[in-house]
């Protein structure tokens, strides 16, 4: 597709590519009930998200992309691993922003409620980690941390208190898990956001079967349920 080039709504393939970077788009819809993503601002809009996307940062949070984080990571990593045993301990954290779909589907509010959401909570996450982690947003409703130099307990510390004060309407499932050494680290990432459908399972749930509570944390590395936040 060239620079100049308009993206046609509907061709598949170019509606697959906008996809990939922001797939809320196609949950969005106008007030008249009809799809933004079929509409000439929703073509102004995957315009935008593909022209970011030619870069590494994310356009509505500032946060680094998906691709943005593995580049980054990849730059550090040549650092790291002038020093032995740098890279014994990095934490991966996946988190999926509970309610943002709900949100951007409500008359009331609508996306642009669900996109304030999605900046207070990146903002609440950069302030949560150290400068020298990387905060991402993964995509849709998704962020990846990844933090380097911490052990598997100073990471449930970080978990702990950046859900001890959340901010107003935000509340996460999260996954983690420590990994290191000379491992294939994008493979890892993916891996880890991959698990988050099963993370969002992990939440308790009434007899109905409705999830009660506001997420859960699960410790990858050994698959169980370290809180419930209720």
């Amino acid at each position: 597709m060239g620079e100049d080039q308009e993206i046609d709504v509907n061709d598949i393939d170019q509606v697959a590519a906008a996809f990939e970077v922001n797939d809320d788009l196609g949950n969005i819809k106008k007030q008249d009930g009809t799809s933004l993503l079929g509409s000439d601002d929703g073509t102004k809009i995957i315009n935008k998200y593909l022209e970011a996307e030619k870069g590494n940062k994310d356009p509505l949070t500032g946060l680094l992309n998906r691709r943005g984080v593995k580049e980054e990571f990849d730059k550090i990593r040549e650092v790291l691993l002038r020093e032995p045993g740098s890279l014994e301990n990095v934490g991966l954290v996946a988190l999926d922003l509970i309610g943002l779909h709900k949100v951007n589907d409500d008359k009331k509010l609508g996306p642009k409620v669900g996109d304030s959401m999605l900046q207070t909570a990146a903002n609440h996450l950069s302030s949560s980690v150290r400068s020298m982690d990387l905060v991402s947003r993964w995509g849709g409703d998704e962020y990846l941390l990844v933090l380097l130099n911490i052990t598997r307990e100073n990471l449930i510390k970080v978990i702990e208190k950046m859900n001890s004060n959340l901010p107003d309407g935000i509340h996460f499932n999260i996954g983690f898990k420590n990994v290191g050494g000379y491992i294939d680290y994008k493979e890892e990432m993916e891996n880890i956001m991959g698990r988050l459908n099963d993370i969002k399972e992990a939440r308790p749930r009434d007899a109905a079967g409705r999830s009660t509570g506001e997420g859960a944390v699960i410790d990858l590395n050994e698959d169980i349920r370290i809180h419930e936040y209720v």
